[in-house]
């Protein structure tokens, strides 16, 4: 996977040298969330584990701002990065936000630009997701941005 290798590449210097530099990064980040739907239903689901490392996330995320597209990559600090489950919400990943809930994962956990999982499902009309989450005790009153 192109984004686990740049997030873990000695010359990464998260500049937009780097875009230079690895000539497919931009590529792979704008284009992870595709991928990652796909292999959802695949044994060999590499794609999601970008979600699972704190540091591949926030690389992903400083070259692919899910709510600002317009935004240059790796031109802006990041800002407040949401959970595994925010993400997976956000995307639509429906087997994945299923697998996290199983897994005990904070339905009501604060972050992200929607500030929680429930209002970043609803905003971009995941409503198998949104479900997922109120089943699971996500706060349908919780106040976002």
């Amino acid at each position: 996977m192109y984004l686990k290798h740049y997030s873990t590449s000695s010359c990464k210097t998260s500049t937009s040298q780097d875009l230079t530099t690895f000539l497919l990064v931009e590529y792979a980040a704008k284009t992870w969330c595709y991928h990652a739907a796909l292999q959802e239903n695949s044994d060999d689901a590499e794609e999601i584990s970008l979600l699972t490392s704190l540091a591949r996330k926030r690389d992903w995320l400083l070259i692919q701002n899910l709510h600002r597209i317009w935004e240059r990559p790796l031109g802006r600090p990041l800002g407040d990065v949401g959970s595994r489950l925010y993400y997976a919400s956000l995307i639509g990943l429906e087997l994945t936000v299923g697998d996290l809930i199983r897994a005990r994962a904070k339905v009501n956990a604060e972050g992200g630009d929607y500030s929680n999982a429930l209002q970043a499902a609803s905003r971009e009309g995941h409503e198998k997701v949104v479900q997922m989450l109120i089943d699971a005790g996500a706060d349908v009153k919780a106040k976002g941005r």
